[in-house]
């Protein structure tokens, strides 16, 4: 009979999020149970769209429980340690049998109704996640001073990591993405013939990043160069 362990590690703050260029959606997120080995992880379905499955999970060997793709790792962590108990009365009522040529997981009625309880447990896994799609929504239209570095104002953005339980997302969390996403924004504002505002124009002079563009006249005229 199989004891349940949990496999889970990770380095990253949000280690199940996962969205593809192009896509609207981030990847499915899940906890999965393996009924022959009993290991506990956490991870997401890499199938772009997120249809299809593993031939493990798809015969039931690798049940699935869903969870929000914002989950932080010390919350899937927790979460996991927490339910332990409910994890081992699945193994411990739960069948590896032979069927048409292929292993799969049988399960009795109690141990789905324990799935499903479980399965509308995990929304309270949901943490406030700022990634690139939603940055300029939390950034409310925020700039820096005239007298202030961009590096200065990437690095008091930063520094508000957790601030109102919201957390910046893995690939943010560095003065140089925030700096790179913001003059992103800004070259953006610029190609949709918004006004710039001279320090802002100054900021993307400096960088270079619009040099290619038909718009150089207009930013070295908000500049005043």
């Amino acid at each position: 009979m199989a004891t349940v362990k949990n496999v889970f590690k990770s380095d990253e703050n949000f280690p199940v999020y996962c969205k593809y260029d192009g896509q609207i959606s981030a990847q499915p997120a899940y906890i999965s149970l393996d009924l022959e080995t009993g290991e506990v992880d956490a991870g997401y379905n890499p199938n772009p769209g997120g249809s299809s499955m593993s031939s493990r999970q798809f015969h039931g060997l690798e049940i699935c429980i869903a969870i929000p793709c914002e989950a932080s790792a010390d919350q899937i962590n927790a979460w996991i340690e927490d339910n332990e108990d409910h994890f081992q009365e699945i193994l411990d009522s739960a069948e590896v049998a032979w069927r048409d040529s292929n292993k799969v997981g049988v399960l009795t009625e109690d141990a789905r109704e324990l799935i499903y309880r479980l399965d509308g447990q995990t929304f309270e896994l949901d943490r406030f996640m700022i990634d690139r799609d939603y940055f300029a929504d939390w950034l409310d239209d925020e700039k820096p001073g005239e007298n202030q570095s961009l590096n200065d104002f990437a690095q008091n953005l930063l520094d508000r990591n957790g601030d109102g339980d919201c957390y910046f997302a893995d690939d943010l969390r560095s003065v140089e993405a925030i700096k790179d996403l913001l003059l992103d924004m800004w070259a953006d504002d610029l190609y949709a013939r918004k006004d710039i505002e001279p320090h802002i124009a100054k900021m993307l002079l400096a960088d270079g990043r619009c040099e290619d563009s038909a718009w150089m006249d207009e930013l070295k005229e908000f500049a005043g160069a």
